[in-house]
Order: structure tokens, then C-alpha cells, then sequence
């Protein structure tokens, strides 16, 4: 088991279990058809469903119970949602923090976007894949959505949205990663993020976006240097094994806090993803994998049902945590490896062999 890593009993203090934060899917239309999306699935089996505007309001309501305060909008494609500037507007009304992740194109539309500011979206973090329409357009499969992206980004710039972006490495793209630091060195943005490519678990891959994790690792370490002479923040989200970092630049960007080891938030489970149908994801990868839901014969379950099913040791929460709350490899034990990192995101190991990636 990972060291150092607890999980608590079932009390009657269940109001004092605390939340980070949580992920909403609000609809699986999307004007994208990106490879590897975390919703490949869905995008295909429900293009046209979203949530209901009233089961949209429960949840935030029941978000504003378990004291959450921080919400991203995801999908799909947030601004497609039916009662998107409505649905913001009610949860900001309850000190919810909300942003949202955008592929972009539609935000190009200052008058959307001016109102989703009005409305009190906090932030915005849109998708980027390559410095250039060639490569951009080639992972979303739709020609024109890189002239678009960058609509939206200067658009978000301009109406003064607090702006951020995301970028997925791919065998596709890593070559020219530091080319979309310099593409948007000028852009007002507060943080560019990267996320090594984790595969759709239920969907079959094509073998040449697959990367090792060293190996996207590195292009990550190349970005990291160009964006360090650009005075540019970036950081890398997906918890990663540490050992397979440059050795070189390994304790800098560690001491920086811009690569994390783990334990990740599946194992650390303070944060969760709710789906259009109101299933209780842990992860926003794990679509279709629900731990439980929270609609009951149609009504919202109480906040404190939520935190009973959620931590208690009989519940499916818990039993996920105990599935995923282990090292990848033999490797990665406190007597074989040195590091302080749990071996990184565990749906990494799902594609990759550890025999393979981790070397003494």
C-alpha cells in the first residue's frame, strides 16, 4: 500500500470530512471531436444529452451544503450547455467559484463571453494542441477550430476574463510544444498547463499518440526551460513518477512545485466529478464508472447521505480507494526508490507497463 496513506472510519463527524473541489459536466454536445478525449465515450452514445437547468441547481445546492466553493464547468463543451450564463449566475449567487474549461471557439462571440463574465464565471481555461492550424486541427478532427481557438482566447484577453490554457502532449504535438509557449508568450494568461495523455480506459487507442511517460516527460522539460526565459508559468497536472524526470532539472521544478509525484486526488479522494446524469465520478477520465449517484427517485440525496456513501468504510468510495491505493511497481517502495512520489497518476499504469517505464 502507498505509505503514509489513511483512510478514516466512518464518524459522527461526517460534517468536518472536507471537500477541495468538483468537476460538473454539463452536456456532451461538443463542436470538437478530439483524440483521446476523456469523453470519447459519451460524445458518442450521448451527443445531444445535458442536464437538466432545475438538477443543475439541486447539485449546486448541494455543493454549497458540503461547503465546496470551487466548481469547474466541463463536457463536451461547457458553451453549448442550454442555461450556461443562468447555471453560473445561480452558483455564484452561493459564493461558488465557477470556472470552466472551453475548447474556445465559441468564445471567440464577445458578447457570450462578455456576459459569462457578468454572470460571474471566475475563469477560463481553454484547450490548445499545437502552435499552428496543421497540428491543432489535426487532434481536435475538425479543420478551422485553431483560427477559432485563438478567437477566443483574444476575446477572453479583451472582455478581461481571467484566462489560462491546457495542453495534452501526444506523439502528435510534442515536438512543438515550446512553439505554443512563444505562440502565446504575449497573450495575457495566467498559467499554462500541460497533462501527459492518459488513454479513454473504454475506448481502443491508436497506438501512435501513445508516448512513454519519460518520453512525454522530457517534451514537457523542454517546454519548461523555454517558458522559464519567457518569465511564463506553466506546470504539469498529471501526478507523475518522479524517477523518470531529468535528473538535471528534477529538483528545481519539483522545489517550484510545477510536477507533482502524487499521492493523486483518486487516492487522495477530496475531490470527485459529477456527471450530466448526476453519477459520482473520481475522476473525470473514469466516465461511465460511477461510484454512486446522488438522485434518488428523482430528488437530491442530503449533503450528509453524500458524505455517508462517499467516506464511509461499507461504501463504494471507499472500497475504490483501497483498489487504487497502491504502488505501480515493486520499484517504488520506500526501501527501492528514494523519491517522494507514489508513482504518479494511477490510470498511467493502465496502458503502460511498468517493466518497461520504471528503471532502477
Amino acid at each position: 500500500m502507498i505509505a503514509e496513506t489513511k483512510f478514516e472510519t466512518l464518524s459522527s463527524r461526517l460534517e468536518d470530512k472536507k471537500f477541495v473541489k468538483t468537476w460538473l459536466s454539463l452536456t456532451y454536445s461538443c463542436n470538437n471531436c478530439c483524440t483521446g478525449c476523456y469523453a470519447t465515450s459519451q460524445l458518442l452514445n450521448y451527443p445531444q444529452k445535458e442536464i437538466a437547468k432545475e438538477k443543475a441547481e439541486d447539485i449546486l445546492n448541494l455543493l454549497n451544503e458540503l461547503n465546496i466553493n470551487r466548481l469547474t464547468l466541463i463536457g463536451g463543451e461547457p458553451t453549448k450547455y442550454s442555461y450556461l450564463e443562468k447555471i453560473i449566475k445561480f452558483g455564484s449567487g452561493k459564493d461558488i467559484e465557477i470556472s470552466m474549461v472551453s475548447n474556445g471557439r465559441n468564445l471567440k462571440d464577445k458578447d457570450l463571453a462578455r456576459r459569462l463574465k457578468q454572470s460571474g464565471l471566475s475563469q477560463v481555461t481553454i484547450s490548445i494542441y499545437g502552435p499552428t492550424a496543421e497540428i491543432h486541427d489535426r487532434m481536435t478532427g475538425v479543420r478551422g477550430s485553431f483560427i477559432e481557438t485563438m478567437g477566443g482566447i483574444d476575446t477572453c484577453t479583451k472582455e478581461d476574463i481571467k484566462l489560462s490554457t491546457n495542453t495534452v502532449i501526444s506523439n502528435v504535438n510534442y515536438k512543438v510544444l515550446p512553439q505554443i509557449i512563444n505562440l502565446l508568450k504575449d497573450k495575457e494568461i495566467t498559467e499554462m498547463a500541460f497533462n501527459l495523455f492518459i488513454p479513454p480506459i473504454n475506448v481502443n487507442q491508436r497506438e501512435e499518440e501513445i508516448m512513454t511517460i519519460k518520453e512525454s516527460l522530457s517534451a514537457f522539460t523542454d517546454v519548461y526551460q523555454i517558458a522559464k526565459q519567457l518569465n511564463k508559468k506553466v506546470i504539469l497536472v498529471t501526478p507523475a513518477p518522479i524517477c523518470l524526470l531529468d535528473k538535471d532539472i528534477k529538483e528545481e521544478i519539483i522545489q517550484k512545485g510545477i510536477v507533482y509525484g502524487g499521492p493523486c486526488q483518486l487516492i487522495d479522494g477530496r475531490s470527485f466529478a459529477i456527471d450530466f446524469n448526476g453519477d459520482i465520478l473520481p475522476c473525470t477520465h473514469l466516465i461511465g464508472y460511477p461510484l454512486f449517484n446522488i438522485f434518488e427517485d428523482g430528488k437530491i440525496i442530503t449533503a450528509r447521505k453524500f458524505r455517508k456513501k462517499y467516506f464511509e468504510q461499507a461504501g463504494q468510495g471507499f472500497e475504490f480507494k483501497k483498489i487504487v491505493n497502491h504502488y505501480p511497481s515493486e520499484k517504488c517502495k520506500k526501501d527501492n526508490c528514494s523519491e517522494n512520489c507514489t508513482g504518479g497518476c494511477p490510470l498511467l499504469w493502465l496502458k503502460h507497463r511498468t517493466s518497461k517505464e520504471l528503471v532502477k
